[in-house]
């Protein structure tokens, strides 16, 4: 009578090639996993920010952040930052990337220490704020931060909303030529990576 079965050897290089083909796919299979979940991260902070923000705004009676916070030609940001404490979970903190916010959720909110009014006609406002808004979604005491990885860059607006780099208003530097899709984007560009997030469904489909 035949016996059916699989032979020491055969187990063996069944395993092998099983671990070939994990070690092979895992890898890219984690990356995939995790720059899906970056798209989603990234909006519900620039949404807890623009709320807070605006009930910041609504408690001084104004619409504008140059009503409220204006210091000579900049931004109050130390003032600003603490009155968020009001309506986003949180508080100041030390950093030298600037004045951050740090929220209970792990979210990091920075700005440059001197934010200067900058005038453009063709803005949906008249004047901008703080060209150098970040949010990194995990934190600066966490890794990699890295520019379109967990660090993303805004430019924060009169009325205190946030607008992403690489936008569709970002004129020569759109993100479907500096942060194409299946694309790594060229040294130096990872910050315009914002506008392929936020204009691309929240999906972050770069490398």
């Amino acid at each position: 009578m035949k016996n059916f079965g699989f032979t020491l050897a055969e187990v063996l290089i069944t395993l092998g090639i099983v671990g070939v083909v994990s070690a092979l796919t895992i890898p890219t299979f984690t990356t995939q996993m995790q720059m899906s979940k970056i798209g989603p991260r990234l909006a519900k902070a620039v949404a807890s920010f623009e709320q807070a923000s605006k009930a910041t705004l609504d408690d001084n009676n104004s619409d504008r952040l140059t009503m409220s916070y204006s210091s000579g030609d900049s931004l109050n940001v130390g003032n600003f930052m603490t009155d968020l404490g009001n309506h986003l979970k949180g508080g100041v903190a030390s950093s030298q990337r600037g004045i951050l916010y740090r929220g209970t959720d792990g979210v990091d909110y920075w700005i440059e220490d001197r934010c200067v009014f900058q005038t453009q006609s063709l803005l949906p406002h008249t004047r901008r704020v703080c060209t150098n808004f970040g949010i990194d979604i995990n934190g600066e005491n966490a890794g990699p931060n890295r520019a379109s990885r967990d660090m993303f860059y805004f430019q924060l607006m009169d009325d205190g909303s946030l607008r992403a780099y690489g936008g569709s208003w970002n004129t020569g530097n759109v993100w479907t030529t500096t942060c194409p899709k299946n694309q790594k984007p060229a040294a130096g560009n990872e910050m315009y990576c914002t506008g392929h997030i936020m204009e691309n469904g929240l999906k972050a489909e770069y490398k």
